[in-house]
């Protein structure tokens, strides 16, 4: 049975799958992504309240990598701009993130260089911070 968590970084992929420009977001990230422009989205942390049954709650943390191939620094980085606008757009647009949580407090970004599967990549770490969701 799926849990109420995996709904989340479910839907979160869902949002960010309609986002333009990124080619690619996996539900379960594979080892190496064929495509240049890509989102990995993953369950980060989280707080489980234990409180009076049917009140509930817990907060989650998802970050979103949208990453890009690095092959030309000033050619990567007019790609990934872009979605610093785009991807909180598309949460932003849906605060309940598909009927999955009640809200969310806020998203948070940072520049991102790293490796995906050995190939050198740049982009953005996004993190949809205080995602609510009442449990039972």
């Amino acid at each position: 049975m799926t849990q109420p968590v995996e709904n989340l970084v479910t839907a979160v992929a869902v949002l960010v799958d309609a986002v333009t420009g990124i080619l690619q977001v996996p539900v379960n990230p594979p080892e190496t992504v064929s495509v240049p422009t890509f989102a990995i989205v993953y369950l980060r942390s989280g707080t489980i309240d234990n409180g009076v049954i049917g009140m509930r709650k817990a907060l989650h943390t998802i970050n979103i990598d949208v990453l890009t191939k690095r092959t030309d620094l000033s050619r990567d980085m007019a790609k990934v701009k872009p979605f610093l606008d785009l991807v909180p757009a598309a949460l932003l647009a849906d605060p309940t993130l598909t009927a999955t949580a009640q809200t969310f407090d806020n998203i948070t970004y940072e520049l991102l260089v790293t490796d995906y599967g050995g190939v050198p990549m740049i982009g953005y770490k996004f993190s949809i911070n205080g995602i609510k969701v009442l449990t039972a």
